[in-house]
Parts: structure tokens; sequence; C-alpha cells
């Protein structure tokens, strides 16, 4: 029996026809599995990043070990000039499988379970240049920048594999077309609570998200001295200390979500519009990493107070707050941190690219919408600083899961100087040499004192900051819009009741 699944076509589909065909192959869904979805109001077109449909190979719908006879029917299926030929057991079938195709191929969703809730967020996609790429285009751009200097990197080496993948790309342009990979970064693992130090000479968390913005630091840094020395920068004169030139932008890549909140779900269950997940009260609650462990528990516990060093060191477990809650701060303080804001206006994301277990809701609570749901709160920042909305999305062709232990070792890459260092996870320093990373506190530290000691122009009284006295601690509280903005963040937390922000033990900063 042959049906066709007729659909609009055209070469450009307005908003509205394309929202018309979303809710048909939703609604397809839904009938097959028999079920009545309250649907979530669709988004513009926009949004889908569907300036031009992806090209995707079709997907074999045929098992191997079906036999040919028991196949009975073949949908033909035409949206947005592209075809789609599917084989089924049934009628139904063989539709149902062809809604599947066409919501992968055009709208990225992978599980038509979560169809309902399922979209490609976007605050400041690129715009003014008709040749924009899709979204999809631009993520698996991304994605494949940073996976091919890795494997480069790591080619006949013992470290070529990962658990956790992140980069850092910086376009220059308006349409996002013009690419320069600042960093690639592996890391699952935080340090152990007995390797504190007192002087800032180890990284406390390696996972890899969290190398790649320390990567950026140290890019930031050079750019600095770059406009110093009357070189070509990436930074000019702002009304507020130096600004990123128009057209900069940054994009992280990482090829899972990032852990905590955003990774509170599960991909396999379906989302009938109520939350069935027995942790449903802790969504949006800031999560930390516990030494020793894997995954994440939330942070409003009592158990959890203030860490102390000794009681670290004496055995307690050290903790981390989970990458989705630092990824959160960066949209709303910046990548840059306390010591660079001392010289530059805040830095954000453009965009955050996943490589797989994407799930467009969870990811946006995680990373934005918990603090800025509180408008009050935004406003009660210290300009320029802002709750910032980057791009959401994720590669057409999402990488499989293989489950493995957390790997010992983590590795970082930067185009400053375009060398591999390689960072014993337990320690936090060098792996065979045990020096001090070039990511750790201190060797941040030792760049913002040359900064000093160049004179470059601050934007914060810095009347104190050659005292014999100063550390590392106050030179951050000196920032003091970013201090000022960074206390409005926690307290906002709080007030939401979404937990604590637990930070190191004190003593870990207070080195000179």
């Amino acid at each position: 029996m042959l049906s066709q699944l007729k659909t609009k076509t055209g070469n450009q589909l307005n908003s509205l026809a394309l929202n018309e065909q979303k809710e048909k192959f939703r609604g397809l869904w839904q009938k097959q599995k028999g079920r009545q979805v309250q649907s979530a109001p669709v988004k513009s077109a926009s949004q889908f990043g569907i300036s031009n449909p992806a090209n995707v190979s079709n997907m074999s719908v045929l098992s191997p070990k079906q036999p040919m006879e028991d196949t009975q029917a073949l949908t033909h299926a035409v949206f947005n000039g592209q075809e789609f030929r599917v084989s089924g057991r049934s009628k139904k079938d063989a539709k149902f499988k062809a809604a599947c195709q066409i919501l992968q191929s055009q709208f990225g969703i992978s599980n038509p379970a979560n169809v309902s809730n399922m979209s490609v967020l976007s605050a400041e996609a690129p715009n003014g240049d008709t040749q924009a790429l899709t979204h999809f285009e631009f993520a698996n751009s991304i994605q494949q920048l940073v996976k091919e200097k890795f494997m480069e990197l790591t080619k006949d080496s013992c470290y070529n594999k990962y658990k956790v993948l992140a980069g850092i790309v910086m376009t220059t342009n308006e349409s996002w077309t013009d690419y320069k990979l600042v960093s690639v970064t592996t890391g699952t693992k935080t340090v152990k609570g007995e390797n504190l130090s007192l002087s800032g000479s180890v990284i406390h968390d390696c996972h890899a998200e969290i190398l790649s913005r320390r990567c950026l630091r140290n890019f930031l840094y050079s750019e600095l001295f770059n406009l110093r020395n009357g070189q070509s920068s990436i930074f000019e004169q702002g009304t507020s200390g130096y600004k990123l030139r128009e057209g900069i932008r940054f994009h992280l890549y990482i090829n899972t979500t990032p852990c905590g909140d955003a990774r509170i779900f599960s991909p396999n269950e379906s989302d009938t519009g109520l939350d069935a997940h027995p942790n449903r009260i802790n969504r949006g609650v800031l999560r930390v990493k516990i030494e020793a462990g894997e995954g994440t528990i939330p942070s409003t516990s009592e158990d959890f107070g203030l860490q102390t060093f000794d009681g670290v060191i004496a055995g307690e477990r050290l903790l981390n707050m989970s990458c989705s809650d630092k990824l959160l701060r960066m949209n709303v303080l910046g990548l840059q941190g306390a010591l660079l804001s001392w010289f530059i206006e805040p830095v954000y994301l453009s965009s955050i690219v996943i490589g797989s277990f994407y799930h467009a809701e969870h990811l946006e609570r995680a990373v934005f919408s918990r603090f800025k749901e509180s408008s009050e709160a935004d406003q009660q920042l210290q300009r320029p600083f802002e709750a910032h909305r980057p791009l959401l999305c994720n590669v057409d062709i999402q990488e499989t899961r293989q489950p493995s232990k957390a790997l010992p070792y983590a590795m970082n890459w930067n185009c400053v100087d375009n060398t591999t260092e390689m960072v014993d996870t337990s320690t936090g320093k060098c792996a065979e040499s045990g020096d001090v990373s070039r990511l750790s506190k201190k060797s941040m530290y030792g760049n913002f004192k040359e900064m000093m000691n160049q004179n470059v122009p601050t934007r914060e009284v810095v009347s104190n900051v050659r005292k014999e006295d100063t550390t590392y601690r106050s030179c951050k509280q000196q920032a003091s819009d970013y201090f000022r903005s960074k206390s409005t963040f926690m307290k906002t937390m709080q007030q939401n009741q979404l937990g604590r922000w637990i930070g190191k033990p004190q003593e870990v900063d207070l080195f000179p």
C-alpha cells in the first residue's frame, strides 16, 4: 500500500507555514502514541535557525533483522523541498517514522517525546547578513574546529581519549562565519582535598568547560598586552576601560551537556507536559561536585556549611560548584572574572553549542532563566554587568553515549603560545613535571600584576595594589562593580530558594 504524506513546499517558508507543519507532525506523533499532550506555544521560524533547510542524510528505518517481506507500507513526504521516503509495517507506522525524520532533519528534535518543549533558543543570533548560517551549520562548524584540533594535538599520543571535550571559538564578523580557535580542553575531575594550596598553585576544577574559560582569560591578557604595545588587538577604548571591537564574539562548545541542573533529566522519558521526575523539587537549584565522585548533589542541604582549609585537609570532602552553575554565573558576570574587570568591560558568551544529551528547556533554565526570572535582580546589577542570554544550539548528529571512567588527566591548549599542557586532575598541577599550571590562580595573578607594572589604565580605584599586604583576594574585591554584582547574584539565588553558592576555603585566596 502506497500512501502520500503531503506537505507544503516552497523555497522560503514564512513563520506561519512553518508553525503549521510543526503542529501537524507533533499531532501525528501524539496520535500514534495514543495520548494527548498539552502543547507549548511554537516559536517563530527564526528561533529554529531555518533560513535554509539542513541537509542531512535520510535515516534507515529498516532493521537488518527484519525480513523485507514484512514491510507493507511506504511513505513519501516532501517538506521544504526535501524528500523523505520511509518504509514501515503499516501506514500509521510509516507516517510516524517519516514525521520523526522530518523533526530530526528540520528542527533538530531527535527524541519526539520531547517535541512539545523542544526549541532552539536564540538571543543574539547573527544579523545583518543574508548569508548567515543556520543554527545547525554554525554548530557543526564549531564542533568540527574543536574536534579536529584535538585529534591533531593528540595523534599518536597516550592522551588521545576524553570523556568531556570543550573549546572556545572566536568569530570576528557579524555573520559568525570567520572563525579563530582559542582553546581546546578535556577533563572531568576535581582536585583532591589533600592537595589544596595556600599559594594558588593548583587548579581546583579540571572540568573541560571550566579549563576552556581559563584559557580564554590567558588569551584576553595577551590581547591587552598587544594593545599596550601598539599591536593588533581585539580590544579598543570603551566608555569604561577597554571593550571588545565590533563583531568580536566568543562561542563555547561542549561535547555533552554541562554537569548540574542542565543534566537533571532523562532523555528516554516521555514528556507529557507534567514533570514526573522524582527530583522535580530540585530543578533549578545550585548543585555541587563532590571530591572523588562523579555527578552533583543540591547545595540546599543543611549539611553544607562553609568549607574550611583545615577541615578539608583533615578529610572533609572538597566541594566545587557544578558547571551549569558556573556557566550561569558567567552569563551574569562575564567570562573575564574579577581581576580582568579592572581593565575591561564584561565579556559574554554569544553561543553555547552542545554535542550530545541536549535538551533546550533544561539547558536554558540552567544557564540563564533561573536568574533572569527575577527581573529586580537584573536591575540591581552594576552596569555594564547584565543577565546575558546566549544562543543555545546543538549539532545535527549528536555524539553517542560511551560509558567509561573519568580519566585522571586533563588537557589544555590555547592559541596564545600554541602549546599543549597536561594536568594531573588529582594534584591540579602539570602531569609529568609537577610544575604550576599556566591556568592556576597563581599564574593568572602573575598576569594581573604584570598589567599593573605596565601601568595599564584601570576601571577601578587601585590605590593599594602595590602595598605589601595586597593579596589575590583583596585585588579581586577591589573590582567594586564586579564584586557588588557578584553579591547580587548570590543573594538572588538564595532568595529564590535555589541554594547557596559554596566557595572554597578563604585561605586559598590569601596569597600575595
